[in-house]
């Protein structure tokens, strides 16, 4: 004998690690677009990730917990249609959603440098000072290293102090120009450490 039930009441499996880092990937397309000064390629970054959000919705959803849920369907939801800035920001607000699905420790901090730089980067670009503390976003990088990434380490003190200076002067071009070298050391981070 078979039971038919209706869609709504199956329930969906929940999404795979592998499910989630895609979706954060394509997450990710939206602000670096603008980080690569490419703001036309924002809309259609964004419409990627929501493409994979619609296809997933039920496993995204069963994965995620119940706090999280709502706010992650609403971003989603405003992320269809947002435009330039708009869709950066929004995807960054779904990336630090799924943030608390990656293993803790050193892959959460880079998600955290990378997703804070870009709201940093963004936000400096639209004449704004109230940003996210990026100081406080690479100590867990620079004081867990570890002697892994000497070099990388050494710039980002540099490029954080470059930050800070041009921010207290209200230099907010050459901020954001700092900001986007520590955007280039959390690629450097994210490679093998060199022992």
């Amino acid at each position: 004998m078979f039971v038919f039930a209706p869609p709504a009441l199956v329930q969906s499996q929940p999404a795979s690690p592998k499910l989630f880092h895609a979706l954060s990937e394509a997450l990710e397309g939206a602000p670096e677009a603008l980080t690569d000064r490419r703001p036309a390629r924002a809309h259609a970054e964004a419409a990627k990730a929501v493409s994979l959000w619609d296809r997933n919705r039920g496993a995204v959803l069963a994965a995620l917990t119940a706090a999280d849920r709502d706010p992650f369907t609403k971003t989603m939801e405003r992320l269809r249609s947002a435009q330039g800035d708009e869709a950066g920001l929004r995807s960054l607000d779904a990336m630090a959603i799924l943030e608390h699905r990656l293993p803790a420790g050193r892959p959460q901090w880079l998600a955290a440098a990378d997703r804070l730089g870009m709201q940093a980067w963004i936000l400096l670009g639209e004449g704004k000072t109230d940003i996210p503390d990026l100081a406080a976003a690479f100590k867990p990088l620079i004081d867990q290293d570890g002697g892994g990434h000497v070099a990388a380490v050494k710039k980002t003190r540099s490029e954080l102090d470059h930050y800070q200076a041009a921010l207290s002067r209200k230099e907010l071009p050459a901020a954001q120009k700092a900001v986007g070298v520590l955007l280039d050391l959390v690629d450097a981070f994210e490679k093998p450490a060199s022992r």
